[in-house]
């Protein structure tokens, strides 16, 4: 899980598990075609799996990581303190 490439400010591929963070939260993930997500949230001691028909969807992704930054994670943050 160690960073191989950079591809923008908050996200890097390391070997098959992508490194991304949402909302300064890192994670682990594993990506596949339509949006769906396997990931892990080591800080919030978190996985979640996402699944999606979204299939050869050129935004797919998009939509998950919406998902993940703008409910999961900051539900979770919230619910931590």
């Amino acid at each position: 899980m160690s960073p191989k490439v950079t591809i923008d400010d908050t996200t890097e591929y390391g070997y098959l598990w992508w490194l991304q963070e949402f909302k300064q939260t890192k994670s682990y993930l594993m990506s596949g075609n339509g949006g769906n997500k396997v990931l892990a949230c080591p800080d919030l001691d978190l996985a979640v799996v996402i699944t999606t028909t979204n299939y050869n969807n050129r935004n797919a992704h998009s939509y998950t990581d919406e998902i993940m930054g703008t409910y999961i994670i900051p539900a979770l943050k919230q619910a931590k303190k």
